[in-house]
């Protein structure tokens, strides 16, 4: 039996497997931004119900002109392949609900292994861990209120009261 026929078929296929996966490779990124963009929409959504008042005449003179232009939906095939391209490649968050907001600073703390200010620690929880967006205040109240866990630095900074002076230092 000739497997020589077998044998490029193989090589071939495994080629197209390593393309798709450098493709992959390319849309990660691009679900990171999606992420990014349904969280900013979560957080719009939320204040909308606030922030909605008559628009002023300023506002109403620079509102954009419709246009006539019409946009088409995607096909239903593309909109289910980028469904499931993405459903794949987003990578599980950790679970920032089964933390305490105290809990989630102590742990970006004792990832950087510094002394950092509040809007930092935020956003490193956002970004890093995976947390919804919140107000800063927020997190700095739980965190003043563990004193037992975290020394306020003065400044705005915060660090570990478990860490040698050295590390409390502020640059």
């Amino acid at each position: 039996m000739d497997f020589t026929n077998l044998e490029a078929s193989i090589r071939d296929w495994e080629a197209e497997r390593d393309r798709l996966h450098v493709q992959l490779a390319q849309l990660e990124p691009l679900v990171q931004r999606l992420d990014a963009i349904e969280s900013y929409l979560t957080a719009a959504r939320a204040l909308l119900p606030v922030m909605i008042a008559a628009p002023s005449a300023e506002q109403q003179k620079s509102a954009p002109e419709p246009t006539s232009e019409k946009i088409t939906p995607a096909p239903a095939s593309f909109r289910l392949a980028a469904s499931t391209v993405t459903s794949v490649l987003r990578k599980p968050k950790a679970k920032p609900a089964t933390m305490t907001m105290w809990q989630g600073a102590h742990a970006v703390l004792s990832a950087k292994r510094q002394a950092m200010r509040v809007p930092d620690i935020a956003k490193a929880m956002i970004e890093e861990h995976g947390w919804h967006p919140f107000h800063i205040e927020q997190l700095r109240t739980a965190m003043t209120r563990r004193d037992d866990v975290f020394d306020a630095l003065g400044n705005g900074y915060f660090a570990l009261t478990e860490w040698p002076e050295e590390m409390k230092k502020v640059a």
